[in-house]
Order: structure tokens, then C-alpha cells, then sequence
């Protein structure tokens, strides 16, 4: 067991600790970037070597590439037309599972379909929404009714197109009235949603 009390004479006290030496400054550790060495020049930019000279005898030096934003994949192909148009969001909930699914037609294809294979009914159509447009008592202003509306792009071909123009001719030539590619696509979605063979 240890003896708390023991003392031995040969014990020698230690001495205490040297102080430890100050720290130097850190200033004083690195050279001032500012202070030249002895035999080095300062650094100079050097000119740049790889810049391309102008032509001698002030030819014209022709730009290379078409110049401009690359073309974006975005870009209709050649031959389809875009006809944008606003239609009831009503409307479009029912017409979206004609055109949603494999084996389906596009907008394109049920709008200009519908204008061939129901012509008479599409015109209807749209003979209903010019006099609702043009009526003697239709609101004005701010008290005029209105509803949610979504849009729908219809992308048609060259054909399509045809069939889509002619239609919108013929409702012209009846009401009297420029009828626009709206009132067109409007038209034949309605039809398309009333008819079970709009599709072939």
C-alpha cells in the first residue's frame, strides 16, 4: 500500500519549466510581396501572341457560321401548320380522351377528321356560335359572361389544313362573317364529342 507519509531523501525537486520562447510575429515569418528580391525583375503581363491579326489592305474578313441562335428542336417540321386556340375548359375535358392514348389521333387529326366526315354538323356548329356571339341581347362589358377557358394546338398537315379551310370558308360564305380558326376547331370538337364514329 502506499504511505502517504513517506519521504524520500533522495528525491531531488525538479526544476521548474523554462518559459516558452515568444512567438515570433507573423509578419515577421513572410516577406512583404511588395519587396523585391535581389536579381529578380518584377513580372510584366506578356502580350498575347495568339490574337488574330485584321487582313492586310483592309480586306473584309467574312463571319464564319449563319450568325445568330442555333436553331432550336423545337421547330415545326416542314408541311405542318399550327392553329392555336382557345376553347370552354369544359369542352376540352370532354374531347381529352379522344386524343389521349396510344392509337389515338392528335388535335389536329379530330379537328380537320371531324370537318370531313361531318361537315353539315361542324357547320351547324358554328352558325350556333357566331349568332350566340353576335346576338341583339348579348352582354357587354364587364357584366358579360365569360368561363374558363384551355388551350388547344392543333398541328395539321398541308391536307388537313385544306379540309380545315375549306369548312371555315363555307361557314363564312352562310353567316356573312369572317369566321375565324377558332370558331372552326370549337366547332368540330363539339361535334367530335357527340359522335361515337368522329374517330376512324
Amino acid at each position: 500500500m502506499f504511505d502517504v507519509a513517506r519521504q524520500d531523501a533522495g528525491d531531488q525537486p525538479t526544476a521548474p519549466a523554462a518559459p516558452e520562447p515568444e512567438a515570433a510575429p507573423l509578419g515577421g515569418l513572410l516577406r512583404r510581396v511588395s519587396e523585391e528580391r535581389e536579381g529578380v525583375e518584377p513580372s510584366t503581363p506578356q502580350p498575347r501572341t495568339d490574337v488574330p491579326r485584321p487582313a492586310a489592305g483592309g480586306a473584309v474578313v467574312a463571319p464564319r457560321g449563319q450568325g445568330g441562335r442555333p436553331a432550336g428542336s423545337d421547330r415545326e417540321p416542314a408541311g405542318i401548320t399550327v392553329i392555336p386556340a382557345r376553347v370552354p375548359a369544359s369542352l376540352y375535358s370532354g374531347a381529352l380522351d379522344l386524343v389521349k392514348g396510344r392509337g389515338k389521333p392528335s388535335w389536329g387529326q379530330l379537328v380537320s377528321w371531324t370537318c370531313q366526315d361531318h361537315s353539315e354538323a361542324v357547320l351547324g356548329a358554328i352558325a350556333g356560335l357566331v349568332e350566340a356571339a353576335e346576338g341583339p341581347r348579348r352582354l357587354r362589358g364587364q357584366n358579360r359572361e365569360g368561363g374558363p377557358t384551355t388551350q388547344v394546338t392543333a398541328r395539321v398537315t398541308d391536307e388537313e389544313l385544306e379540309a380545315v379551310e375549306a369548312l371555315r370558308a363555307s361557314a363564312a360564305d352562310r353567316a356573312q362573317r369572317d369566321v375565324t380558326r377558332t370558331l372552326v376547331v370549337i366547332g368540330a370538337l363539339q361535334v367530335a364529342t357527340r359522335q361515337t364514329n368522329a374517330v376512324v
